[in-house]
C-alpha cells in the first residue's frame, strides 16, 4: 500500500512534467504559440488532483490500519501474551511495540513536514504553476487577463479545483492524522 502511495507522487510527478514540457517546448517557427500546447496547461490541475485524491484514500486506509493494529490487534495480542503462565520472559514483551514507540513519535513532526512539502507542492503546486503560466501570457490588468485566456469557464474551474484540493490537503495533513482511538472499530 505504502508502494502505491509513492507510485502515485511520482505519476503526478511524471504527468505534469510531461504536459509541461509539451506546453513549453520549440514547435516550428511559422506555428507560433499552438493553441493546443496551450491547452495542455489546462489538464495539469484535473490529473494533479486526481492522484493527489487517489493518493488520499490510499495514506487514509494505511493510517486506518496503522490505528487498528495499535488501537485492536497490540492490546488483544498483549492480554493474551500477559495471561499465559507458560510464556515466561515472554510475557514482559509487547507486541507492535513500534506502533507507540517514543523514536517514532519523536520524529513524527519532521517526517510530517516533509510529507507537507511533497505533497502540497506534487498535487497542488503543479495545479497553480499551471495556471499561473496560462495567466501570464496574457496582457493587462489581472480580470482582463483572465478574460482574455482561450477558456475563462475552463480556467475558473480549475482555480477552484486547486483551491479545493488545496483546502482537502492542508484538513487532511492538520487534522485527519490525528489519532482518535478505535471507538470506529467495530469489536468482533
Amino acid at each position: 500500500m505504502i508502494k502505491w502511495r509513492e507510485r502515485l507522487v511520482f505519476l503526478s510527478l511524471g504527468t505534469s512534467g510531461a504536459l509541461f514540457s509539451f506546453a513549453f517546448s520549440a514547435g516550428s517557427a511559422a506555428s507560433g504559440a499552438s493553441p493546443l500546447k496551450e491547452m495542455s496547461l489546462y489538464l495539469i490541475p484535473p490529473l494533479a488532483s486526481a492522484t493527489g485524491g487517489l493518493w488520499l484514500v490510499y495514506a487514509s486506509s494505511a493510517h486506518r490500519i496503522g490505528a487498528y493494529i495499535r488501537d485492536v490487534l497490540a492490546l488483544k495480542i498483549n492480554a493474551l501474551l500477559s495471561r499465559n503462565p507458560a510464556m515466561g520472559p515472554a510475557a514482559a514483551f509487547e507486541a507492535f511495540a513500534w506502533e507507540s514507540s517514543s523514536q517514532r513519535v519523536m520524529h513524527k513532526w519532521s517526517r510530517r513536514i516533509l510529507e507537507w512539502a511533497v505533497i502540497i507542492s506534487v498535487f497542488v503546486l503543479s495545479g497553480v504553476m499551471a495556471q499561473y503560466v496560462i495567466i501570464s501570457r496574457q496582457q493587462g490588468a489581472l480580470i482582463d487577463r483572465i478574460r482574455a485566456v482561450q477558456s475563462p469557464a475552463w480556467f475558473a474551474a480549475n482555480c477552484a479545483l486547486v483551491f479545493i484540493s488545496f483546502a482537502l490537503f492542508a484538513y487532511y495533513l492538520l487534522f485527519g492524522r490525528k489519532h482518535t482511538g478505535s471507538a470506529g472499530i467495530r469489536q468482533p
